[in-house]
């Protein structure tokens, strides 16, 4: 029995075609039998396509293209009339030369081999005699084709082309091009490009929706991470410094701050800066004293006085608007000393933006008793990605995101540990040109493109694709652990990769 390929035909291939599939079935298995072939060749120096609804390969007898018409078909005064108004035989004729050509052109190997032949089956008449200027042997009617071998060898003859015996490499290699049996994965590149024009389209729904706050003077916007809050935190200065205010947008986080400020720049009517920075920049311009080395005490009250005190200096700015990001990591005291830096300090608008779930510098979120705006459309990450970091907090699962792949967990540790993490990351950077990785041990790998953190210096920030890397240390720490993997795994919008040790995946549960 002939070798099909496919194996079987298609579910719409047409009964005509079936009935020479079938006939050639009684074929030996030296046939390889391909049905509905398609390639690319040029002629007249550009590329065409070709087609042909059967190509047979043998070793000794080279190609054979045939083309096949059902129905009734016949030749008036030269003219084919055929259910399609199609000439089959200049079909045939014209998808074995550029078949040829096409196999030469790919493979310098079958140069002058194999021979392509050509022929027509007509398998629902009976042909009794040349049809035109075509001879009778280039027909394969339904007579014919109760014994296919035969039809082939009487066509073969007609052609009378000497073959040099094709190797079975060569045999398979023409298999393989015309019919190719080829898993074709989505590379990550597609998975993150089809997600994140997903991601962006959740984003533009929710600032729409955000729109609706112009006229709240003051209140918080909760939300768990992925639900936008740096992006409405920013969509709203944008809005205010529109109208004309002087806004203050700052956060906990420096990389954060550089990155808004980044994103503002030549925007007229807005100034970003990290808490921290801020005091510094005011103390230091009214001419207040600031430590060397600051204590911990320091950044933690101190800070937040020398800004106080800072607040009553001529040289000290104004603002109109105040927008705080990541405020669950804010004192009490920094807001209010953020607030006399207000033009009006009891009236101006300020909105805060917080996830209680990250609280990675304090503990006991505590928040002014306004108005609050509960945030609960993912818009950052694929839902796979949300439903797990939402594992990690026990919170309700993300009402909505992008399809994308599901996390994947490397078990790696110990002195394996960078090295695990190098790999994984040049094989993402190959893949994805902008990458970040948030690590909650710092591997000593960097490329173009390739960020390396701590997750503490990453929060608020998100990445394409992020590889968090757990070491042994990092598992130890329960009563962080969790905090630490939200924040970590919430970066990634689209990809998220986790190295640890089996403990860890165990905790996850993760395959």
């Amino acid at each position: 029995m002939a070798i099909f390929h496919p194996q079987s035909p298609h579910k719409e291939t047409p009964r005509s075609e079936r009935k020479v599939w079938r006939a050639l079935a009684s074929l030996d298995n030296h046939w390889h039998v391909l049905h509905h072939v398609q390639w690319q060749a040029v002629r007249q120096g550009r590329h065409v396509d070709g087609e042909s609804d059967f190509v047979l390969v043998h070793p000794e007898h080279g190609l054979t293209v045939l083309e096949v018409k059902g129905g009734s078909v016949e030749m008036i005064d030269g003219v084919w009339t055929t259910i399609d108004g199609k000439d089959p035989v200049w079909q045939a004729s014209n998808g074995s030369n550029t078949l040829y050509r096409h196999l030469n052109g790919l493979d310098a190997s079958l140069v002058g081999n194999p021979r392509v032949c050509h022929g027509v089956a007509l398998p629902d008449v009976e042909v009794l005699g040349a049809i035109g200027m075509h001879p009778r042997a280039l027909f394969l009617d339904g007579i014919d084709l109760r014994d296919s071998a035969k039809s082939m060898e009487r066509l073969l003859t007609h052609w009378g082309l000497q073959q040099t015996p094709l190797a079975t490499r060569q045999v398979q290699a023409i298999v393989q091009r015309l019919a190719p049996t080829r898993t074709i994965q989505r590379t990550l590149r597609l998975d993150v490009a089809d997600s994140e024009a997903e991601i962006l389209e959740l984003t533009d729904r929710q600032r729409e929706a955000f729109r609706i706050l112009r006229r709240t003077r003051r209140g918080i916007v909760l939300g768990s991470a992925g639900t936008g809050k740096t992006l409405l935190a920013l969509e709203k200065a944008r809005q205010m410094a529109a109208d004309g205010a002087a806004v203050l947008l700052t956060c906990f986080n420096a990389p954060l701050a550089a990155w808004l400020e980044e994103l503002t720049a030549g925007v007229e009517g807005i100034t970003v800066a990290s808490f921290h920075s801020l005091c510094f920049r005011t103390a230091s311009t009214a001419g207040l004293p600031i430590p060397i080395q600051p204590s911990e005490e320091w950044w933690e009250r101190e800070a937040a006085n020398l800004l106080a005190s800072a607040a009553g200096a001529d040289t000290t700015p104004r603002f109109d608007a105040l927008v705080v990001d990541e405020a669950q990591d804010f004192a009490n005291d920094w807001l209010t000393a953020l607030q006399l830096l207000l033009s009006a300090p009891d009236d101006a608008p300020v909105f805060l933006f917080a996830d209680e779930h990250q609280q990675l510098f304090r503990k006991g979120l505590t928040l002014p008793d306004w108005p609050q705006f509960v945030l609960d459309l993912n818009c950052r990450n694929t839902r796979p990605i949300a439903r797990k970091v939402a594992e990690v907090v026990r919170s309700p699962e993300p009402k909505s995101g992008a399809r994308g792949k599901l996390p994947e967990f490397i078990i790696t540790g110990g002195e394996f540990l960078v090295d695990s993490a190098r790999r994984v990351v040049e094989n993402l950077v190959a893949q994805i040109r902008a990458l970040r990785v948030a690590a909650a041990a710092r591997p000593s790998v960097s490329d173009k493109g390739l960020v390396a953190e701590t997750i503490h210096r990453f929060k608020g920030l998100e990445s394409e694709a992020v590889v968090l890397v757990c070491s042994d240390v990092f598992v130890r720490q329960p009563e962080w652990i969790r905090v630490l993997l939200y924040v970590g795994m919430s970066r990634a919008r689209s990809a998220l990769i986790i190295l640890g040790p089996p403990s860890l995946r165990r905790f996850l549960r993760m395959r």
